[in-house]
């Protein structure tokens, strides 16, 4: 939702670093992917202050790879799916090992396995959309490696997420349950979206 708004300052903020950097794109997806997993693990392991760190790292490293990539002009398909699988990687574990590390109840159990459920089926719908709008070759001037229909939750939504459920664990499980029931609304906002335009 708030990601159309924001890509535009981000690019703005890492742009004068991005232009430094003397590392490939995919160098830079990999580095963040390696971030995200030491985030994953620290959380796992119940170091959710640490986890809140490596997550922020993660999101600010993997914020340069496209920027790198546009201002070198090596932009690739194989960059744009490695950025994507990465970061879904990511968003997919974090949040269920904070459930089994940090919080460590059937409760938080129940969470995951719920978030899991519909981070799977929100994957599913984004991608189905996208390759449709690819498919009516409505994906002419995406800012992004593959189209995406705007919704919900988003990047920044998932961040802000993230980055609440590490910092504050004591209420990880509600942080999470919430976000949860928002991807849900997802689901159905692109669904309404795709009966509507496709």
């Amino acid at each position: 939702m708030l990601d159309e708004f924001l890509r535009p300052l981000k690019d703005r903020v890492l742009l004068p670093l991005a232009m430094r950097l003397p590392f490939s794109p995919n160098t830079i997806t990999l580095s963040a992917f390696f971030i995200g997993l030491c985030a994953v693990s620290a959380s796992f392991l119940n170091f959710p202050y640490l986890a809140f760190v490596l997550w922020i790292l993660n999101r600010i490293i993997d914020g340069l790879d496209g920027l790198v990539a546009r201002h070198t002009h090596t932009q690739s398909d194989f960059g744009g799916f490695l950025d994507l699988i990465c970061d879904f990687f990511v968003y997919a574990t974090l949040p269920s090992a904070t459930m089994v590390g940090v919080i460590g109840t059937t409760e938080a159990l129940y969470v995951a396995i719920a978030y899991l459920i519909s981070f799977s089926l929100n994957s599913t719908c984004l991608f189905l959309v996208s390759a449709t709008l690819l498919k009516k070759e409505m994906a002419q001037g995406s800012p992004t490696s593959v189209p995406l229909p705007t919704g919900y939750m988003e990047g920044a939504e998932t961040i802000f997420a993230f980055s609440l459920m590490l910092a504050v664990p004591t209420y990880a499980v509600y942080t999470l349950s919430f976000f949860t029931v928002c991807i849900y609304a997802t689901i159905v906002q692109r669904c309404v979206w795709s009966y509507r335009h496709l």
